[in-house]
């Protein structure tokens, strides 16, 4: 009873525009302003931001451009309560959008029956705006709270998850959906004899479908199960993690264990269920590393996931690309962080069918069979921003000086190339999509509490919905003011 209560309290966050993207660079500070023995208030500045797009493009893209198109404006601030094996997080904030649209061609809804969000391309619930009207929303936003020792703790939590060591997204979870409530124990250990630190999480959360995706109550709820583990020792680190998730068991109980079984199929093979127990589970899992060479100011990182069961060791050592992902990417800086510096990020995301789906099928990431709302909460995805089957490249530099800071980011997307291989007999299918993002932003101090920011980006669509020819392009305006009221 307890922990329903508390699921639905923490699972209120709200769908903000400005989710998912690249880390931020610096990383938000929360300043002190109360402080009494162990226990103390830290509270990070006061945002205010305002966003305007003239057009609106149907992609994997954040901001108000998914919203549909016109303004929109959000204020938030983030709050920390901590003291002796106790921490509470909130992130307060109000949001408004025009959410002007702009109609969806006549393919795009074949069925009448089926709402207008749904993609009739992929068996997803990925939502192409939340309603017809302008929204607005006030919410206690994305919140945490655990109990216990730094080795152990308890946690309730619908912050973000960002599994890996990607800069510009992640395979196995990123932030672009609103976070989820879960519920479970996170850690960290120094091992002995300077062997490095451990760092370990598991949660068991619940996942809901957008507004409207279908007419049936009896699948809105799913359950989503994450183990996590990170090893650093020096300057190397090494991690793995897994989810499941499935639809809500009706008078069942949810197998908690699932992410701890063994992920040869042959292990878990029966008789009566060839596929393994819980085979209508989606599964997923990833490996991720970064080695880092200080003399040098350099960090090179991957990471490669993995959305099927090998059959054994010997299917695993002789197709290990099937049904697989990678991402690559390196990081260079120049000076200090302490004092004004420079940084350099390149990254290439690959989310494609490798060629062993040729012959034995293909099970890309973030779509399953029996799960048919895919790998997404209220209509967003769980995973990279790229997209089923797609692959992305990208490369961004920021320059932090004494007084202001200002950075350029640059990405190439093919999103669902293979769905373009597939359908590429058909007179209408011409040539892949393809989109250019270019950004720069600014941000300056106005005085010493007060830092006013810009930011210009521009999208480039080409051969939409695989015509060529059918080119469209979007800017997205926005500009901030971050407030330090102490």
């Amino acid at each position: 009873m307890v922990a329903a209560a508390l699921l639905l309290f923490i699972d209120s966050t709200a769908l903000f525009p400005w989710q998912g993207g690249w880390r931020p660079v610096p990383a938000p500070e929360q300043h002190l302003i109360w402080k009494r023995g162990p226990w103390n208030l830290r509270a990070g500045a006061l945002l205010l931001q305002a966003a305007w797009t003239p057009n609106w493009i149907r992609a994997p893209n954040t901001g108000p451009v998914w919203l549909g198109r016109g303004a929109s404006a959000l204020i938030t601030g983030g709050f920390t309560f901590s003291g002796p094996w106790l921490a509470v997080q909130l992130d307060p904030i109000l949001w408004a959008s025009e959410n002007r649209f702009i109609a969806s061609p006549a393919w795009f809804r074949t069925d009448p029956r089926l709402p207008p969000g749904w993609d009739m391309r992929r068996r997803l619930d990925l939502r192409l705006r939340p309603a017809d009207e302008p929204l607005w929303r006030l919410d206690v936003g994305e919140k945490s709270l655990r109990a216990g020792p730094s080795w152990l703790g308890l946690q309730a939590s619908s912050r973000s998850l960002w599994w890996g060591v990607g800069r510009r997204t992640s395979i196995l979870a990123a932030p672009n959906a609103p976070g989820f409530a879960r519920l479970g124990f996170e850690g960290r250990l120094r091992l002995p004899v300077s062997l490095g630190v451990l760092a370990y999480e598991y949660a068991v959360g619940r996942l809901m479908e957008s507004r409207g995706f279908d007419r049936d109550s009896s699948n809105d709820r799913r359950y989503w199960i994450g183990l996590r583990l990170e090893w650093r020792f020096g300057p190397l680190l090494l991690g793995a993690g897994r989810v499941a998730v499935d639809y809500w068991p009706r008078g069942g109980a949810i197998p908690l264990d699932l992410v701890l079984q063994n992920p040869l199929k042959r292990f878990i093979s029966t008789p009566e269920e060839p596929e393994g127990p819980y085979r209508t589970a989606d599964q997923m899992a990833s490996l991720w590393w970064e080695w880092r060479f200080p003399r040098a100011q350099l960090a090179l990182y991957g990471e490669w996931g993995k959305a099927d069961h090998s059959w054994d060791f010997l299917d695993l050592f002789l197709e290990p690309e099937h049904a697989s992902s990678y991402l690559f990417g390196l990081e260079k800086t120049w000076g200090s962080p302490s004092g004004p510096y420079a940084l350099l990020q390149v990254e290439l995301v690959h989310l494609e069918l490798p060629r062993t789906a040729l012959v034995r099928g293909g099970a890309p990431f973030y779509i399953h069979g029996a799960v048919r709302h895919g790998y997404t909460h209220r209509g967003r995805l769980l995973g990279s921003d790229v997209g089923v089957n797609g692959n992305l490249q990208a490369v961004r530099y920021v320059r932090i000086g004494r007084f202001h800071s200002w950075g350029l980011a640059l990405e190439r997307r093919l999103p669902d190339v293979d769905r373009f291989y597939g359908l590429r007999h058909r007179p209408s299918v011409q040539a892949p999509e393809l989109f250019w993002i270019a950004t720069f932003w600014i941000e300056r101090p106005f005085n010493s509490r007060t830092r006013l920011g810009l930011l210009l980006s521009g999208m480039r669509q080409w051969n939409r919905d695989y015509r060529h020819g059918e080119d469209t392009s979007s800017l997205l305006l926005s500009t901030w003011i971050r407030y330090r009221p102490w």
